[in-house]
């Protein structure tokens, strides 16, 4: 009797050890592509608790999640290795399950895809249909279609993607019929059909928006369609709508934490800003597409944002600029190289090191030339003030003793002459300034931006206006001297384009997202029309039809403090209504 009851808690025991070896799998398995590394640490709980032979289906699926983890994170080898391990186990342990072999085979093929074996993937694809049927074999030829489509057999994949459309017909499977009509429309796409795929890519969007209350998993359909539709805009030259697809899929893949997509629809979206000439947004997007990758790792998507990046300042003369992601290409290769063992990559590594040698030639020629640019610039702004004050002096002098003995004509003579020289000293001044702005990270530290903005107003506390500035959001961490100098700029551009009568009102916000810090100043001035946003950041470049005076050197001091922080600023404006000054900064 006691024998029993002891046989009973062993039992017990087992099943609750084996409920919780499922469940770790289940919750794995969710994981994969929102956060593989979790997963993993939960698949090596699986593997650490399977003591008897009756666990061993577990076995098969731990290594099977981390080999599907390790292909999520771009690590091939690691991957190649579980799913190999995975299957051995499942011939030795679980040989009739036909489902769980499929689905190892279907992550190898994947696998293979990724570092570029296509035929191996193919011979694995097919593999699987022999062992499928229904659903399983949908995905398979899917997956099919995915392989013949990247190896550019655009026939071999139209023909999949119709068994796909043709087998979810058979079994009503809405899901299946979306995601091979995606798929074919992509292909039609990839052949140069984007007139004629356009309203066919509208007509499937409103069909899966019409089925995705209950059907959850449309949603992901939905992300390829918009991110297809910005394609298909972007070939067109239409980039504002590529632009406003590209971020409603963006919106969606975060509603529905689809992080692992995040990269390629970002890195996509800074293509469309580099096509459109937008360099501002296009770097902006390009860090928040790497600092996904810091998550995940992604070396195919990685290499290729890198890779527009550099065409896109080669094509505009801007060699020099490319340096860094050059370099971060390299690290990129190297990479790839420990983790694929390709030695075909060492040739373009070594190319890619030959481009940065020179790079850094070019480099220490512009550092010299801007060391002998910065030496210029002291002496002339101190060599010339003191001829400038000699001629507003005697200006001053002529107007004390003679300006009684002078005409009308003559006194505004006068007048001009010293406005002018004032003028020329005060741009002088400007110039040494931006001119001797450095970085020095030592003294980077955390900063009130309310007590900036609060020495701010104290010099405007005794103007004809009132000045009212809110602040809201975190601190920033930068050099002080540099938060005062941008916040003192930007703020007395609003204040010198006010409206006419009107107090000046300004709205300061500071968010830390991404690992970037967005600080906005908005303002509700006179504005600046569109044609001179891009103008109005070049030094000495003041746009003449903007009202009141301006050295047109504040906004290109704001430009290259923010470049010393590797960030981007940028403006939006609606002329007479609002200005609004955007700041990324990298922390």
């Amino acid at each position: 009797m006691h024998t029993d009851v002891i046989s009973d808690n062993q039992l017990k025991k087992i099943s609750k050890r084996q409920q919780q070896l499922a469940a770790w799998c289940d919750e794995a398995r969710i994981l994969q592509p929102s956060d593989p590394q979790q997963a993993i640490e939960l698949s090596d709980k699986v593997l650490a608790s399977v003591i008897l032979p009756d666990d061993a289906k577990y076995l098969v699926e731990a290594h099977r999640e981390k080999g599907i983890c390790y292909y999520h994170m771009g690590r091939s080898p690691e991957a190649l290795d579980e799913l190999t391990e995975a299957q051995r186990l499942h011939r030795q342990h679980t040989p009739d399950d036909k489902q769980k072999l499929i689905s190892i085979l279907y992550g190898k093929a994947n696998v293979y895809i990724q570092i570029g074996n296509n035929q191996l993937a193919i011979d694995t694809l097919l593999a699987c249909v022999s062992l499928s049927d229904g659903r399983t074999r949908t995905n398979v030829y899917n997956n099919l279609g995915l392989t013949y489509n990247k190896i550019g057999k655009k026939d071999k994949a139209a023909e999949y993607f119709q068994k796909v459309i043709a087998l979810g017909t058979a079994n009503n499977n809405l899901a299946m019929i979306i995601c091979g009509k995606c798929n074919l429309l992509h292909v039609f796409f990839m052949v140069g059909a984007t007139q004629a795929i356009e309203q066919e890519t509208l007509n499937v969007l409103d069909f899966i928006r019409t089925h995705s209350e209950t059907h959850k998993d449309f949603v992901s359909y939905e992300i390829f369609a918009l991110g297809l539709l910005g394609e298909i805009y972007k070939k067109e030259h239409q980039f504002e709508k590529a632009i406003e697809m590209k971020n409603q899929a963006i919106d969606l893949a975060k509603h529905i934490s689809y992080y692992a997509a995040l990269p390629d629809i970002l890195c996509d979206l800074s293509k469309v800003y580099l096509e459109q000439g937008d360099e501002k947004n296009a770097l902006i997007h390009v860090h928040k597409t790497l600092d996904y990758l810091k998550k995940y790792e992604f070396p195919h998507i990685k290499k290729d944002i890198l890779e527009s990046v550099i065409h896109f300042y080669k094509k505009n003369n801007q060699p020099a600029k490319a340096f860094p992601f050059h370099e971060m290409l390299v690290e990129v290769l190297q990479g790839e190289l420990i983790k694929s063992r390709d030695k075909n990559l060492q040739k373009i590594i070594s190319e890619r090191e030959q481009e940065i040698q020179l790079l850094e030639g070019k480099n220490k020629e512009i550092e010299e030339q801007n060391a002998i640019l910065k030496q210029f610039a002291y002496i002339i702004s101190h060599d010339l003030r003191e001829p400038i004050r000699g001629i507003t002096g005697f200006a001053n002098m002529l107007n004390n003793k003679y300006a009684q003995n002078l005409d009308k004509t003559g006194n505004e003579y006068l007048k001009f002459i010293l406005s002018e020289a004032h003028s020329m000293n005060r741009n002088l001044a400007r110039l040494l300034r931006y001119t001797t702005i450095e970085k020095n990270t030592d003294n980077h530290k955390e900063i009130d931006l309310q007590h900036v903005i609060n020495d701010i107003q104290q010099q405007y506390q005794d103007e004809s206006f009132q000045l009212n500035i809110s602040c809201e959001g975190v601190p920033i961490k930068m050099q002080h001297q540099h938060a005062i100098l941008l916040l003192s700029e930007l703020i007395n551009n609003a204040v010198q384009f006010r409206k006419e009568n009107e107090d000046c009102r300004i709205e300061i916000k500071n968010e830390l997202k991404e690992g970037h810090y967005h600080l906005s100043i908005k303002d509700y001035g006179i504005g600046i029309a569109p044609a001179y946003h891009d103008k109005i950041f070049k030094i000495f470049n003041k746009i003449n039809k903007w009202e009141g005076e301006g050295a047109g050197v504040g906004l290109a001091i704001c430009e290259r403090i923010v470049h010393l922080y590797k960030g981007a600023i940028s403006v939006e404006s609606t002329p007479k209504q609002f200005t609004t000054f955007r700041v990324l900064i990298s922390v």
